[in-house]
């Protein structure tokens, strides 16, 4: 995946032909992006002015987390930076071969540095989680200088079925 735009993933095929219109430069903590080419828009007008358009590593992969959605994973990229430059925080719009699959925002995100994003639920992979079977409680009390500390804890073990519909084989993250 690339990025173009105001910080846009698109497919390798959306962005051949697409230059950046613009070089970063670190000011001291800050980061500047400067145009390279003067823009002229017409009143009323907006432009996407392409400002990064490296390649950017990345692994795709499904995320799962049953307080946001009990039966479906989510669609999600671990995104590791590495143009060599800020960017910036914002929306992305993620592309899978050359089709739009979703939109995610994202904070600053710092040259070498990794984000893990969601953008779209995962359809394909059904889950099923079964209520905790076992359940452990353990109550430790102890006293030490006239102070009595009890500390309580509590393990659960919760089982997850994924089922996938794709042919495709996927990452699960829990």
């Amino acid at each position: 995946p690339a990025i173009t735009g105001a910080v846009r993933i698109g497919a390798r095929e959306m962005v051949q032909g697409v230059v950046s219109e613009a070089a970063g430069t670190e000011r001291g903590d800050l980061f500047e992006y400067a145009i390279k080419q003067p823009l002229t828009l017409p009143k009323q007008q907006a432009a996407m002015v392409p400002i990064v358009t490296e390649r950017i590593d990345g692994e795709k992969l499904s995320i799962y987390d049953p307080s946001s959605d009990g039966k479906h994973a989510l669609h999600g990229f671990r995104l590791k930076n590495t143009t060599g430059l800020h960017l910036s925080g914002g929306p992305i719009t993620v592309f899978q071969a050359g089709v739009y699959a979703g939109d995610a925002q994202i904070s600053n995100l710092q040259p070498a540095e990794d984000r893990l994003l969601s953008y779209a639920v995962d359809l394909d992979l059904v889950v099923d989680h079964q209520e905790p079977k076992f359940r452990q409680d353990t109550v430790s009390v102890s006293a030490k200088s006239g102070v009595l500390v009890v500390t309580r804890k509590q393990q659960k073990e919760h089982v997850y079925t994924f089922r996938n519909k794709s042919a495709e084989a996927k990452t699960v993250l829990v």
